[in-house]
């Protein structure tokens, strides 16, 4: 996997994510509507901002037309989500970036990026988080109760 370049700066935090849902609804013949999950996976989007010298743009506009095959190809990067920034893997859609020449002349490039899969917490973890102790601590506590009263 394509990872972006370490001395490039990275994505501005000042961005949105897009969650897009794999549901599907249907109305049915009473009205009423049907509503079900078509698969676990859903790319999100996300649009990013960048802030570079001269000197980083030209380096970045190379790479992406480079490496990431004419900004098509999916690479390594640190984005924010839940939890902080954490390296996601994603792509550049449609291949389009939008750049601007600043006064100061440095450039801001801004672009939407598909992202591979988020940084989703397990069940386990949203158990923990919601009750304060683990499934496991909790299976084995449980466990150890039975045990002691005989059961």
């Amino acid at each position: 996997m394509i990872s972006y370049p370490a001395t490039l700066p990275a994505p501005t935090r000042d961005y949105s994510l897009t969650i897009n849902n794999s549901a599907i609804r249907t109305q049915m013949e009473s009205g009423r509507y049907r509503q079900r999950r078509r698969f676990l996976d859903s790319e999100n989007t996300i649009s990013v901002k960048w802030l570079f010298t001269d000197a980083e743009f030209q380096l970045f506009e190379s790479w992406t037309f480079h490496a990431l095959d004419g900004a098509t190809s999916w690479f390594e990067c640190p984005v924010v989500s839940g939890g902080g920034v954490t390296t996601h893997q994603v792509r550049i859609q449609s291949g389009s970036l939008q750049a601007a020449l600043n006064r100061d002349g440095g450039w801001t490039v801004t672009a939407g990026l598909d992202v591979e899969k988020t940084n989703r917490m397990t069940d386990d973890a949203i158990f923990t988080s919601l009750n304060g102790i683990s499934i496991t601590d909790l299976s084995n506590q449980v466990v150890a109760t039975i045990n002691e009263y005989g059961g």
